[in-house]
């Protein structure tokens, strides 16, 4: 199962990006699984944003009343939370993400049937494996991912209540399961 809003092409004219979506003032996307995730306890997250406004808290993405997210927060740092029921699974970097000139990538991988606990979530931005964490917390081994579930609901762009508007611009935006 997948979700992907259009692939982005960069325009002649350098830094648009074709096929991408404006976020804030209340616009976001929104979905729900219809179908259970093959592999529960592995899945992907891919987007590309480009950020209009900084220091104020925003959301990325949420999943399962926020269970899974991906929060910039109002001091621009950037956390990743993939739970299940009591299980916590958060990485908050100490990175600081003020740029908004430029378009950032970030993959957040989560695969559970690793034997090490910092292999079981990942982050990479811009292509980088971020290894350095203010806030860490894995979830147990083999435990399903709160993304993807059947019937469960995804937003892009704010939190499942609708606020924390993202103000920018996202493209490219993928789940794999």
């Amino acid at each position: 199962m997948s979700i992907i809003v259009p692939a982005n092409t960069l325009a002649a004219s350098g830094f648009d990006v074709d096929n991408s979506l404006r976020f804030g003032s209340n616009t976001y996307l929104t979905n729900t699984f219809g179908s259970s995730p093959t592999l529960a306890t592995k899945c992907t997250l891919s987007m590309w944003f480009k950020r209009s406004s900084t220091g104020a808290l925003q959301q990325l993405m949420s999943a399962n009343n926020n269970a899974a997210s991906i929060v910039i927060n109002s001091n621009d740092t950037i956390a990743f939370y993939n739970n299940s029921g009591d299980v916590s699974g958060q990485l908050l970097g100490p990175r600081l993400y003020r740029d908004t000139s430029a378009w950032m990538h970030f993959v957040f991988a989560t695969d559970t049937t690793q034997g090490t606990a910092s292999n079981r979530l990942k982050v990479y931005i811009n292509g980088v494996l971020e290894t350095s964490f203010n806030n860490t917390g894995y979830p147990e081994q083999d435990v399903a991912s709160a993304l993807g579930t059947n019937g469960g609901d995804v937003k892009i762009g704010t939190r499942t209540q609708n606020d924390r508007i993202f103000e920018g611009y996202i493209a490219e935006t993928a789940f794999v399961d």
